[in-house]
């Protein structure tokens, strides 16, 4: 022996940097939990096709948050915020005009 030295072993392995496979395997687990109270769902897809596409596949594959609602309840809520903007827009020019009045006498 040469010389005296000191070696220390740590072990590399880490959840997130887990091989393919292992994370698909890992996220398939996770589907099953999907309609548990207070589990993150969208969380749990989002991985997992993120594991089996790409984050890119992940972003295609899955619609944006809302977007899955019915129809008709979207038709119905962009036909109410139009309204409650329309009568926002009408106050706020009554408003004005009286405003413009008052300065002018």
């Amino acid at each position: 022996m040469i010389g005296k030295f000191d070696m220390r072993v740590q072990t590399g392995a880490n959840s997130g940097l887990a091989n393919p496979v292992a994370r698909v395997q890992k996220y398939q687990q996770l589907l099953g939990l999907m309609n548990t109270p207070g589990v993150n769902a969208r969380y749990i897809l989002e991985q997992y096709f993120a594991n089996m596409l790409g984050s890119d596949g992940a972003n295609r594959a899955l619609l944006p948050e809302g977007a899955d609602s019915q129809p008709q309840q979207r038709r119905e809520a962009m036909i109410e915020t139009a309204c409650l903007g329309r009568e926002w827009i009408s106050r706020l020019t009554r408003t004005m005009h009286i405003l413009s009045t008052r300065r002018n006498t």
